[in-house]
C-alpha cells in the first residue's frame, strides 16, 4: 500500500532522470530504503541483503533478496527484478535448490543488461546494515562512480499529498496525548506506559481507517521519561515507578502511512514548583520565539540564534543540550535542521519540528516539540495538542 498517487512517484523519477541528464549519466543506483520508498512507493525492512534500484532514461529496475520477489514484483513502477537467494550468496550458483549468485553479481548483472556508460549512486555500494560487507560499486562495474544526496534534497520540500499525510499523523499524534492524559498516575511504571500506548494507538487508527499500514516495521517512536530521568533529552525508558509531584516527558513520532508527525510535551504529576514553572514558561515562550522568526526566506541559523539568545537573556544558556528543530518526513529526523551552523533557507511546504529545551539535575528536563508546516504567510502548526502549563498538569 503506497502513501501517495502514482502520479507523484513517477513526478519524482521525472525529476532524478532530468538531474541525471544534466550530469550526463545514463543510469543512477539508489541503495538506501529511503530515497527507493521515496521514489518508487516500494517499502521494504532494510537488513544485511542489499536491495539496489536502477533508473535509467527509460526504465526502473530492482535487485533483491529473495524474500523481497514476489514485493518488488507486485510494484507497478518497476520493470525488470533481479534476484539473488540471500546474503553473502554463492558465486558459483551451486545451491541444492536456489541457483544463485552474490548480491554484487546480481546488481552487476542488472546494470549490464542495460548497456549503461556513465552512471552514478546516492553512495558507492550498499550500506553496511546489519553486517553486511561487500564490493562497492566502483568495484562491481570496474567504473568511476558519481555520488549525490538527490533525493535527500528533494525530500525538504513536501508536496500537497505528502503535506496530507503529515496532517494525519499529527492527528493521531494528538489523538494519542488526550488517551496519555487519562492513562498516566502514580504507580504505573515508564515501560508499562510506553507499551500501553503503542498498543492503544494502533487500536485507535485502526478502530477509525479499519486498517493499519506500517513502515519498516515501526509505527512510531514512543517514549516517556519521569522524574530525573526527563534530564537526558534522549534518556533511556526505565522500570521506574510514577510518583506524585514527577515531572514527565512524553514524546512520539508517529508515522502513519511511513510519514513522521512529532509531538512532545512536558508534563506534572500534580502540581509543579515556582521553579518548575518559571522553567516551564522559559521554555514555552522559546518555543514561540522561533515560531514567531521561522518563516520563508528566514536562515534555519537565525531561528535557532533568536532562541540561543532568548536562553541567554534568561540565564538557562548553559541549561541548553541540542539545537532548535530538524525536519520531518520519511524519516523523524531527516533535512533541513535548524541550527546555527545552518546558513540555508527556510522555505515553503518545508515541515519541521521546533524543540528547544532546558534541562536541570533536580527540577528535569522541560521540552516541547511540535510539527508546523511552512506556508507563505509564516508557520500553521499541525499537532494541536494544548501547549499552556494549566493543561499539562496532570491531576492525581
Amino acid at each position: 500500500m503506497n502513501s501517495l498517487t502514482e502520479e507523484v512517484y513517477l513526478q519524482r523519477i521525472d525529476k532524478i532522470r532530468e538531474k541525471m541528464s544534466k550530469n550526463n549519466l545514463d543510469g543512477y543506483v539508489f541503495f538506501s530504503n529511503r530515497a527507493v520508498n521515496y521514489l518508487t512507493g516500494y517499502r521494504f525492512i532494510p537488513t544485511e541483503r542489499p536491495i539496489a534500484l536502477l533508473v535509467t532514461p527509460e526504465n526502473i529496475d530492482i535487485t533483491v533478496p529473495k524474500l523481497e520477489e514476489d514485493a518488488a514484483e507486485s510494484e507497478s513502477l518497476i520493470d525488470d527484478v533481479y534476484v539473488y537467494y540471500d546474503y553473502p550468496g554463492n558465486n558459483n550458483g551451486d545451491y541444492s535448490h536456489h541457483s544463485s549468485k552474490t548480491p554484487e553479481n546480481m546488481i552487476g548483472k542488472m546494470l549490464e543488461a542495460r548497456r549503461l556508460g556513465y552512471i552514478g549512486a546516492d553512495m558507492n555500494g550498499a550500506p553496511g546494515t546489519m553486517g553486511y560487507e561487500g564490493e562497492s560499486l566502483g568495484e562491481i562495474t570496474g567504473k568511476a562512480v558519481e555520488t549525490h544526496s538527490w533525493t535527500e534534497d528533494m525530500r525538504i520540500k513536501k508536496s500537497k499529498e505528502e503535506i496530507e499525510v503529515l496532517k494525519k499523523s499529527a492527528k493521531y499524534a494528538d489523538r494519542a496525548f488526550e488517551r496519555l492524559r487519562q492513562y498516566i498516575e502514580p504507580g504505573r511504571n515508564e515501560v508499562s506506559i510506553n507499551l500501553e500506548m503503542k498498543k492503544k494507538t494502533a487500536e485507535m487508527i485502526v478502530e477509525e481507517e479499519g486498517s493499519l499500514s506500517v513502515s519498516g516495521g515501526k509505527l512510531s517512536y514512543y517514549r516517556i521519561l519521569s522524574g530525573s530521568n526527563t534530564y537526558n533529552p534522549h534518556g533511556q525508558v526505565e522500570n521506574r515507578e510514577l510518583k506524585q509531584k514527577d515531572i514527565l516527558l512524553p514524546g512520539m513520532a508517529l508515522a502513519y502511512q511511513g510519514y513522521h508527525a512529532e509531538l512532545e510535551r512536558t508534563m506534572f504529576l500534580g502540581e509543579p514548583t515556582d521553579k518548575q514553572k518559571e522553567y516551564y514558561r522559559v521554555m514555552l515562550e522559546a518555543q514561540k520565539i522561533a515560531e514567531n522568526t521561522a518563516a520563508p526566506g528566514v536562515k534555519l541559523s537565525q531561528v535557532d540564534q533568536e532562541v540561543h539568545d532568548y536562553f541567554r537573556e534568561q540565564g538557562v544558556l548553559e541549561n541548553t543540550r541540542h539545537h532548535t528543530g530538524h525536519g520531518l518526513g520519511l524519516q523523524s529526523h531527516e533535512k533541513p535542521f535548524i541550527d546555527r551552523g545552518n546558513d540555508k533557507k527556510l522555505k515553503e511546504n518545508m515541515v519541521i519540528s521546533l524543540e528547544p529545551g532546558i534541562y536541570f539535575e533536580e527540577a528535569g528536563g522541560f521540552r516541547h516539540s511540535d510539527t508546523f508546516v511552512i506556508k507563505e504567510s509564516g508557520l500553521e502548526r499541525i499537532t494541536e495538542d494544548p501547549r499552556d502549563l494549566e493543561s499539562n498538569i496532570l491531576k492525581a
